[in-house]
């Protein structure tokens, strides 16, 4: 379909076309800056201090829903005939977007700003920490910045209150995690997490340096410190006497319909929670199958529960020391990149790295998260949790790493952020249900690309495969048909391979932190399975995968259902 708008744009006159997209270019940059304002990880990415904390606020949501409303009115009064195939990619991206926030700020009151996984907080904090202080105009940054931290933190209580006022209170095993949070950013001045240590002011003069410390000292003191202490004593006395037992969306008012739309949200299609249900137990089915054929590939007499007992039990399985769980991650990664150029027409200039999570998230996380490159690192890093690594099982980290660096998200965000060609929305945007599948998917083509080799390393891929099914039957037993924390616990500890401890956050990431966000992972694979599979069959023996994943990844990260048309537009153009 797009091939044929292309056709029908050279019709068009210049001045026609030059309208219609400068027009879109306007839209554009209009919707990434007000985007950038909100948004503290983009501009750590870029490197561009914002010129203020976001701050959630009802008004801020209403004004959100105008300008995309407006948004939209201008989208529909171009001519979509005299743009570019990139250019109705962004206009049809924008359209998403727009209608995303619109649907969205019906649901103000139910979002997270406090969990673990979605606080702003952690997005300051990590803004702060890599604030370069390199001239005295930085240190104005600075001080503008964190002089705004109170009240940032001042508008959570203040939400907070409100969603309890309208009976939306965190459940009582989520609320621990949230207090000890607040805790660990609760620091005499010199050792809190927003303090500027020596080293990062060794450029400026001493007497600068040290009055602009005592400024940052003053500050976390006598306004940072006490802010998050209210928000905390709040938390811990009033509030947790209203805390429910249950946990999940379906609880809240309105909750069951916002988790409609958080499956559209997240996984970019037009699925129901019904849908996505049952694809995840009819997955997860499939998955324990063919896990039942390895197992007998690797000479294992007994059942699938004797099996998973000696996968958990096994000491092969679990690294001594946090140095060991980096050396046996890093080694995938060396194979991944020897067998890129294989399957893809690019590879980004981009470095990558390990390094081990900060400790102090290590609690509140199952596993880690990567980190790409940004303006001031050039360097993408995997960021893994290594706290009791005798507890942690390892044999899943190649099907991890695979996921998380090569082929997967490294390979993917950095060819992104490398593509100058693209806007600033999209070389900078990264939806959920792309990012998560491709890596998901890059997992999976590890098994094509020979990184497999070992029995027990393909178990481990199809457990980590199953992990994800997994989550699109708990995810949405929890947020919308009211399992209890426990059944959604027994279900994952059946079916994984994963410890307590691991279960136990994983499940409240799902229902508390970010309800929805984990079905991302395996819809997203699907997805771009099919739509490998619609290709190789009308190409038929001449399927070139090379030319598919550069159909996928030459355009960046878009929503799933713009993706389908950019992919058959994108390989019928280079058959012609």
């Amino acid at each position: 379909m797009l091939a044929a708008l292309g056709t029908a744009a050279a019709a068009e006159t210049p001045h026609e076309a030059g309208a219609s997209s400068a027009k879109l270019a306007r839209v554009a940059d209009a919707f990434w800056r007000r985007t950038q304002e909100e948004n503290l990880d983009v501009a750590r990415l870029v490197d561009r201090p914002p010129a203020h904390l976001p701050t959630v606020s009802a008004a801020r949501c209403e004004a959100d829903a105008r300008n995309a409303r407006r948004g939209l009115a201008d989208l529909a009064a171009l001519d979509a005939k005299t743009l570019s195939a990139a250019e109705r990619i962004s206009l049809e991206m924008l359209r998403w977007e727009f209608g995303d926030r619109i649907e969205g700020a019906r649901y103000y009151w139910l979002q997270p700003v406090l969990t673990p996984y979605s606080t702003p907080l952690n997005s300051a904090q990590a803004l702060f920490a890599g604030y370069a202080l390199a001239k005295p105009a930085d240190l104005d940054g600075y001080r503008r910045l964190l002089g705004e931290l109170p009240s940032m933190i001042g508008a959570l209580e203040t939400f907070t209150r409100g969603q309890a006022a309208r009976g939306i209170v965190l459940p009582r095993d989520e609320l621990s995690a949230v207090v000890a949070l607040l805790d660990s950013y609760i620091a005499e001045a010199r050792k809190s997490p927003f303090f500027v240590a020596d080293e990062r002011v060794q450029r400026l003069d001493s007497q600068t340096a040290h009055s602009f410390q005592d400024e940052v000292t003053q500050v976390i003191d006598k306004r940072v410190n006490p802010a998050i202490r209210s928000l905390r004593e709040y938390l811990a006395g009033a509030y947790r006497d209203k805390a429910p037992t249950a946990v999940g969306l379906f609880q809240y008012p309105q909750g069951k319909e916002y988790y409609r739309y958080l499956v559209r949200h997240h996984t970019t299609l037009d699925l129901s929670p019904e849908q996505v249900h049952e694809r995840g137990l009819k997955a997860v089915a499939e998955l324990e199958a063919q896990m039942d054929r390895v197992r007998g590939e690797a000479g294992f007499g007994g059942s699938a529960t004797e099996f998973r007992r000696f996968l958990r039990e096994d000491r092969r399985f679990y690294a001594a020391t946090p140095a060991e769980v980096e050396t046996r991650l890093a080694q995938p990664v060396a194979e991944a990149r020897a067998a890129l150029d294989r399957f893809f027409p690019a590879i980004p200039k981009a470095p990558y790295g390990l390094r081990r999570l900060d400790p102090s998230l290590e609690g509140a996380q199952t596993f880690g998260y990567y980190d790409p490159p940004s303006a001031s690192d050039p360097k993408g890093y995997y960021n893994y949790n290594a706290a009791h690594p005798e507890q942690r099982s390892l044999l899943e980290a190649r099907s991890i790493i695979l996921h998380e660096l090569l082929p997967g998200h490294h390979l993917q965000m950095s060819l992104q952020l490398e593509n100058s060609a693209l806007p600033e929305f999209r070389r900078l945007g990264f939806p959920t249900a792309y990012l998560e599948g491709w890596g998901t998917y890059a997992s999976r083509l590890g098994i094509e690309m020979g990184l497999y080799g070992d029995p027990y390393d393909r178990y481990g891929q199809l457990t980590a495969e199953l992990f994800m099914a997994v989550r699109l039957v708990v995810d949405t037993g929890m947020n919308y048909y009211a399992w209890p924390r426990e059944r959604a616990a027994a279900y994952m500890r059946e079916h994984l391979i994963l410890s307590d401890a691991q279960i136990a956050s994983e499940t409240l990431r799902y229902a508390v932190d970010m309800p929805g966000q984990a079905l991302a992972y395996r819809i997203g694979e699907e997805a771009l399975i099919a739509m490998r599979e619609r290709a190789a069959k009308q190409a038929g023996t001449t399927f070139d995968v090379r030319r598919f994943h550069g159909c996928v990844l030459g355009q960046g990260a878009m929503p799933l259902s713009v993706l389908e048309h950019h992919l058959a537009a994108c390989l019928a153009a280079d058959e012609q």
